[in-house]
């Protein structure tokens, strides 16, 4: 039995309707070229990115966030920023648990200086698994329909 294939427009609405459901990502990364294959990989799977280059350009972002939206943020961003740090701040401000993935070249380092559990943000290794990558996003999207 052969699928009947769905008219175009059909198929547009599926695919919005599909990525409307997705959480917008904020991804805070000084590197460039993995700020850019980490937010094309994001964008082609099809998550609505915003990628930022410092600490400063994340901030900016932050103004117009909406409950919903993840941050995904390299630890080691600056010399006086983590990313860690960031979200910390940004949650301090928003008056609610904004959801983060942290990423680090080192994170058994990173694990050992974080001595407390930090709620509702995973943290992954890098190079990143594009597979836990998503999975942790998809996690955090699930907790946050949750609590709706």
């Amino acid at each position: 039995m052969s699928s009947i294939p769905q008219p175009a427009a059909q198929q547009s609405a599926d695919m919005r309707t599909a990525t409307s459901n997705r959480p917008r990502l904020i991804l805070v990364e000084d590197n460039d070229s993995v700020r850019s294959a980490t937010e094309l990989f994001l964008k082609l799977e099809g998550y609505d990115t915003r990628g930022a280059a410092s600490v400063a350009e994340a901030e900016a972002l932050f103004g117009t966030m909406e409950r919903g939206e993840i941050v995904i943020a390299d630890y080691h961003l600056d010399e006086r920023n983590t990313g860690l740090d960031m979200l910390m701040r940004l949650r301090a401000k928003a008056g609610y648990d904004v959801p983060g993935i942290v990423l680090s070249g080192d994170l058994p380092s990173v694990l050992r200086m974080v001595k407390a559990t930090v709620p509702n943000c995973i943290f992954l290794s890098k190079p990143v698994d594009t597979a836990a990558l998503i999975n942790a996003i998809e996690e955090l999207s699930s907790a946050l329909r949750k609590r709706e």
